[in-house]
């Protein structure tokens, strides 16, 4: 109810539904499982379930978006701007206006591509640019936006930030273990939001290079923390540094291979690849299964 309540505040805040007294209702539609309110001058959609209305009924249009069975969120969009909110609630980003799409690069499944478990992540990771910047937006029991930064590109087990013209590189959160009862041994992980800067935004350009096949445990994280580590360029040289951003001496060969990779955007099944782009980029490198 707390969530509800901000969530029409905001709403009031942003100017986007009409917060007198005299306000007509809006009312569940089964047909088209939105609410409607319906003004003298306009009809406004908002979305929930017909016993409670998670994103207000203030909006010219509103549509989900599945991800593969994860909670998926809404795009509204009003007087030309789009807003994203959670599924079930929660103003994502503060509602600021989206400049495009928000991107969703990690499908399950798809073209062959790494669920974002895999990549490091509690839940498939949504890259969100607004009218402030980029944004890192995540789902673990609860919605959490990084940012807003320049640019973003995820790595494995940390996000590459643009600030001030610069990359840095950030921690995500941490997978915290919890008893779910006194009278079971079952255990239950839950995400912490943690602001750990592993590299400050300093370097021209970083690589996140890292082993995937049967390296990532994803309550656990990486098996072997040599399987995962970062190269930052500050404009002179290239440096090296291990997962926790611990400095460590460059592979050399290692680093030329990366180099010689040309940054994409999709995942597909090669067994090397670089994903991103020529500023920040991942190198995932998949082990042979024989």
């Amino acid at each position: 109810m707390k969530k509800l309540l901000f969530i029409l505040m905001a709403a009031c805040g942003l100017g986007l539904l009409g917060c007198g007294n005299s306000q007509p209702k809006a009312v569940y539609d089964q047909q088209s499982e939105r609410w409607v309110l319906q003004t003298d001058t306009e009809t406004l959609y908002g979305a929930g379930t017909e016993y409670i209305m998670f994103v207000p009924a203030a909006f010219d249009n509103i549509k989900l978006i599945d991800r593969d069975g994860e909670e998926g969120y809404y795009l509204a969009t009003r007087k030309g701007k789009t807003y994203m909110f959670g599924e079930y609630g929660g103003v994502l980003c503060d509602s600021i206006p989206l400049v495009s799409e928000p991107v969703y690069r990690y499908a399950r499944g798809k073209n062959g591509s790494f669920s974002g478990s895999l990549a490091g992540l509690p839940a498939n990771p949504i890259t969100v640019h607004t009218e402030k910047g980029a944004f890192l937006v995540i789902n673990k029991n609860e919605w959490i936006c990084y940012g807003p930064y320049e640019d973003i590109v995820t790595g494995n087990t940390g996000l590459m930030f643009k600030e001030n013209g610069k990359w840095g590189v950030r921690k995500y959160g941490n997978w915290i273990e919890k008893k779910q009862a006194s009278y079971t041994d079952a255990k239950d992980y839950r995400f912490e939001y943690q602001e750990i800067i592993l590299l400050p935004a300093k370097y021209e350009k970083v690589i996140n290079y890292a082993y995937t096949e049967g390296a990532y445990d994803e309550k656990r994280g990486f098996k072997n923390e040599s399987d995962v580590k970062w190269y930052a360029f500050d404009g002179t040289k290239w440096h090296a540094f291990d997962v926790n951003g611990k400095p460590i001496k460059v592979n050399q060969s290692e680093l030329n291979t990366a180099l010689k990779l040309k940054p994409q955007i999709k995942l597909g099944k090669p067994l090397l690849q670089r994903i991103g782009n020529d500023e920040a980029s991942i190198v995932r490198v998949q082990r042979r299964r024989f």
